[in-house]
Parts: C-alpha cells; structure tokens; sequence
C-alpha cells in the first residue's frame, strides 16, 4: 500500500516527538558508575553496545479520544481513570460578551433618534 499524505504526516510527527522524548532523557551519554547511581536509568549492556537507558519506558499519548471510533481491547479494566474534556470557553479580547446587548441598546437608541429627526422635518 503506497503511503499517503496523512500517512507520512503521522509517521513524521511520531518519528519527531520520539526524539524529542529521547534527546530529553537525563540518561544518555551517561557512563555505567553514573547510570546506575540514577533511580531512573538503567544500564544497558549486550554483545554489539552498551549504553544508559531510562528505566521506564514511557508510551506515545494521543490527545483527544479513541481513533476509529472503536472502544479500548479489553473493556474498561485497563482505564487509568475516565478523563472528561473540558471546554474553557473564555471570552475573547475582542469582544466581551457583556458589552454586546449595552453596545446593541446604545445603537438602537442613536436609530430612534434619527428617526425621530426625519419626523419633524
């Protein structure tokens, strides 16, 4: 299947926060003594490399709900805690919602005048 443009899109993004989380780590370039004087590196050592790891993987969280539409494998057992989105619906700078209904008045007030004026002429 050839990739497409979203596709790519999401590889890219994966590909950059990935590395961003790894080049954050307070573990790499660490020697032995120094890696395993840390709670929270590992040392890793086998045939071809050995080097500082975290001792915690962590996992690559999505914002927002589930994809697809489908609920998690395994039911709802594997819920950390429910998490419900809260809007924060401030109000913009530009336009405070108080001031509308006095701004409206004001200028059906200025309206009556004029009409008023065009009356009496």
């Amino acid at each position: 299947m050839a990739k497409t443009r979203a596709m790519r899109r999401a590889s890219l993004s994966r590909r950059r926060s990935y590395r961003r989380r790894v080049k954050s780590s307070a573990c790499r370039g660490k020697g032995p003594a120094v890696c395993r004087s840390m709670d929270n590196c590992k040392y890793s050592s086998g045939r071809k490399r050995s080097y500082c790891r975290k001792a915690k993987n962590t996992r690559r969280h999505r914002r927002g709900g589930s994809r697809r539409g489908g609920s998690r494998r395994g039911g709802s057992k594997h819920h950390r805690r429910s998490h419900k989105r809260r809007h924060r619906r401030g109000r913009k700078a530009g336009n405070p919602q108080w001031a509308v209904p006095a701004t409206l008045f004001g200028l059906n007030e200025l309206v009556k005048k004029k009409q008023l004026k065009k009356l009496k002429m």
